[in-house]
């Protein structure tokens, strides 16, 4: 598995942004694009450690920030909220004005997935 850490800001950032931009197409989602990038499973990690019974076990905030892995996740979150207010917006214009061209591009992108996990998968 990749260390997705500090020195990757930019790289988790962007994967960040278009994870934010996927969740808005119909029937793709960020968890798919995580997969095909192959950082869903350190996300999912990441995300379960976050609790309240995981906080109180560190004797300190650093560690528990640490331990979850709090630089990837704020950084992968910033992208996708940074996502809903510019890519998105330009989603939003195309699928108005070229419904006709970005559901084809959806479609495509669908069977592209299906066919790149199935090659993963053997």
């Amino acid at each position: 598995m990749k260390d997705w850490n500090k020195s990757f800001f930019i790289e988790i950032f962007l994967h960040g942004l278009v994870m934010g931009t996927i969740n808005k197409l119909p029937g793709i989602s960020g968890g798919l694009y995580a997969i095909i990038i192959g950082f869903y499973d350190h996300f999912m990690i990441s995300l379960k450690k976050i609790g309240l019974r995981n906080l109180l076990k560190n004797k300190s905030p650093k560690i528990f920030l640490s331990e979850i892995n709090a630089f990837f996740l704020m950084t992968i979150s910033l992208g996708m909220i940074v996502s809903y207010f510019t890519t998105s917006k330009i989603l939003d214009y195309f699928l108005y004005n070229f419904q006709l061209q970005v559901w084809g591009c959806f479609f495509g992108l669908i069977l592209g997935s299906v066919f790149l996990l199935m090659k993963k998968n053997r």
